[in-house]
């Protein structure tokens, strides 16, 4: 074969143009990130509960929740952490289950605990807490505003891009109608504060009424009696005098426009603002969904007064981190050939190791193409590791055909008698190379995930 070859170099020639194509055109297409994604099977649930202490958010939150989750498939273990006004509840599974499938399960689980009201438990892992590619801040103008104009419009249209799995809004407060209860003016008319509760969120309701059924088809009905303008709310009935009359809610509280008490304060250079955090899909490239968030942004037009900065940029990090390893690699690129030239004084001879290392590289890519593989720090390192290793084993292959021509062999002759002769030994040289990599393979765990490509 090896004769056949290089007596006719044009397939060989035509299969290495094959080759440098289809890694030319897999390399665009491959995703480029920090790291390898990590599906780690980890699930913590977090439930605020407001003005809850902590025996009563372990009481009525974090033990209904365990008791839920106990007996889940590929349950590892099953640990929480209660505090005032917030529940943790950790699930670790077993490695290699499928965190999506598990989420799912978890979800379907809470969904039949009784939990007090306004406690929504949010799932959250490690896998989406790296998935956080870029942070932006608005500042200036009402927090309040610009945090419900970034809610309203802005995270819907970033939402919609190839990639993005969704934005976090926070800081700024969530725009609501504030009541300030006068315990004067309850004693005065004898209402309780609970008989005001009660009253304003019988008016304010969501719920549905039944069904309907209309020319073959059952319609749910549903009422909306939500209050959505001020007068409204200051009118609702929240109790009668012993006379009959009724008694407003204006006339036992204030009434105004305000937000949802605020956990924590958002501060950028100690000024307040709102800060906009984007989450990437698992699998999607982190420069790729960067550069499209940053291009809608700059198209956006935030509310008077607010002007958006950028805050953090995974994909600046992995530009710079890439640009220095392809700095690298090309400068040791350079320096092999200049050692080549000056040891072997051919350049014909080092043109050929010159090629080859970058021939290799673009089969490489279109390998990873098809394995699903993308572009990530560890790859690299791999890839850079084959570059040495191509280089050395070029060298020794060159240097027995140069042998061959010196003894006075012609050129097909002296390369197909000095790959022969130094095939065995090379391979098995490349071969105890590889198999100092190979208990990498048995790594279990987060390094072994890191490792895998």
């Amino acid at each position: 074969m090896f004769r056949r070859l290089i007596s006719r170099p044009l397939p060989l020639v035509l299969a290495a143009a094959v080759v440098a194509i289809a890694g030319l055109a897999a390399l665009p297409q491959l995703p480029v990130d920090l790291f390898p994604d990590l599906d780690y099977p980890l699930i913590n649930v977090v439930t605020h509960l407001p003005a809850g202490g902590a025996e009563d958010v372990e009481r009525l939150v974090t033990r209904p929740i365990e008791a839920a989750l106990l007996g889940m498939p590929d349950l590892v273990r099953l640990s929480s952490r209660s505090g005032p006004g917030i529940s943790r509840v950790t699930v670790e599974l077993a490695w290699g289950t499928p965190v999506a499938a598990a989420r799912n399960r978890v979800q379907a689980r809470l969904a039949e605990v009784a939990l007090p009201a306004g406690a929504r438990p949010r799932l959250e892992n490690i896998g989406s807490s790296l998935a956080k590619v870029a942070t932006y801040a608005l500042r200036g103008g009402d927090p309040a505003a610009v945090a419900a104009w970034a809610r309203a419009e802005l995270a819907p249209r970033l939402a919609a891009l190839p990639g993005v799995q969704r934005i976090e809004v926070l800081g700024g407060g969530e725009a609501a109608f504030r009541i300030d209860l006068d315990t004067e003016a309850l004693q005065r008319h004898h209402l309780a504060a609970r008989q005001v509760a009660d009253a304003v969120a019988a008016a304010h309701l969501l719920a549905t009424a039944g069904h309907l059924e209309s020319h073959g088809r059952d319609r749910l009905v549903r009422v909306d009696g939500r209050i959505t303008d001020l007068e409204t709310l200051r009118r609702v009935v929240v109790g009668r005098s012993p006379e009959g009359h009724v008694i407003p809610l204006a006339a036992v509280a204030r009434v105004y426009r305000g937000t949802v008490p605020e956990r924590y304060r958002l501060r950028v250079d100690g000024a307040p603002a709102v800060a906009l955090v984007v989450h990437k899909q698992l699998g999607s490239s982190t420069v790729a969904v960067s550069r499209a968030v940053a291009r809608r942004l700059r198209a956006a037009a935030p509310p008077a007064g607010a002007r958006l900065e950028k805050v953090y940029d995974q994909a600046e990090i992995i530009t710079a981190a890439y640009r220095t390893m392809r700095n690298q690699l090309l400068g040791g690129a350079l320096c092999a050939a200049l050692a080549l030239l000056w040891g072997l004084g051919r350049h014909r001879l080092t043109l050929v190791i010159a090629l080859t290392v970058p021939l290799a590289l673009l089969a490489a890519v279109a390998g990873m193409r098809l394995l699903g593989l993308g572009i990530d720090l560890m790859t690299l390192a791999a890839m850079t590791v084959s570059a040495g290793m191509l280089v050395d084993d070029g060298i020794v292959v060159l240097e027995n055909v140069v042998r061959h021509r010196q003894a006075g062999a012609p050129w097909p002759r002296a390369a197909l008698a000095g790959s022969r002769e130094i095939l065995a030994p090379d391979v098995a040289g490349t071969l105890t190379t590889l198999a100092a990599f190979l208990p990498l393979a048995a790594v279990g765990g987060l390094a072994g995930r890191l490792f895998h490509p």
